[in-house]
């Protein structure tokens, strides 16, 4: 989110250059979205996706495999998949596990709404684990103080309200380490589901990547489950390697 990184990471994060990683930096507020529905309606079902350039939280943390499914009000009924997640880590060679995790199934926070609306994120901390917690704590919550839809799915009000949720984070998180004088930053990436919507976010050098089924039956579900399963990057690392971000980097 914020600083430098002061070793060398084993994966994930940031500019190759060393510039300071994180959910959303003061030079790095710009953060992708890719989104992707799926419905089904009376046993037909319809794709679409699309890209954009696109987080209060404690209890909002669970580390068991759950199953939600909500009801959309529409005037056809519509059949929602089930969400089951669950998280691992793996500290490395590394003295303190630096990263954290969120795995919420229900991501409502009581904020009232119909909309399904579940919530998974990775912050890979760098230097330290202060700003991997601080984002893990209050991003999702600025996202939904900022407007993350409840009752209809809007993917453009989606974007807006990410975006801005990782904009708030990082101020405030800018203010805190300024008085805690952290020395550490994370980079994220963060899934939200919203009813049939799969919207993906990340900051930094952190990666989201689908596992799809190669093998479906003409309705599009699984007809083997032991089929292989093609890898989907749903998301573009910024990293100064890569000229459109060296670009940004060097206009900032």
């Amino acid at each position: 989110m914020t600083h430098q990184k002061r070793e060398a990471s084993s994966s994930n994060e940031d500019w190759a250059s060393k510039r300071p990683k994180g959910a959303a930096t003061s030079t790095e507020k710009d953060c992708q979205v890719e989104t992707a529905s799926s419905q089904e309606t009376n046993g037909e079902k319809r794709d679409t996706s699309q890209k954009g350039s696109n987080l209060p939280l404690d209890p909002c943390i669970s580390d068991e495999k759950s199953t939600t499914i909500s009801e959309v009000p529409s005037q056809q009924e519509m059949i929602l998949t089930s969400v089951e997640a669950d998280a691992a880590e793996d500290k490395g060679c590394r003295h303190t596990m630096e990263d954290a995790w969120v795995v919420l199934p229900d991501a409502s926070m009581g904020s009232p709404g119909n909309l399904r609306s579940a919530h998974f994120a990775i912050y890979d901390g760098h230097g330290g684990r202060l700003a991997a917690e601080y984002a893990q704590k209050h991003l999702h919550p600025h996202v939904i103080a900022a407007g993350l839809p409840r009752e209809l799915m809007n993917v453009k009000v989606a974007k807006k309200a990410i975006i801005e949720g990782f904009r708030k984070a990082d101020e405030s998180l800018l203010q805190e380490s300024a008085k805690g004088n952290w020395q550490d930053g994370a980079t994220a990436v963060c899934v939200w589901v919203l009813g049939q919507t799969v919207v993906v976010a990340n900051a930094g050098d952190a990666k989201a990547v689908l596992a799809r089924s190669t093998s479906t039956d003409g309705e599009g579900a699984v007809a083997d489950t032991k089929s292989p399963l093609k890898a989907i990057v749903l998301t573009r690392e910024h990293k100064a390697i890569f000229p459109q971000e060296r670009s940004r980097i060097q206009k900032v």
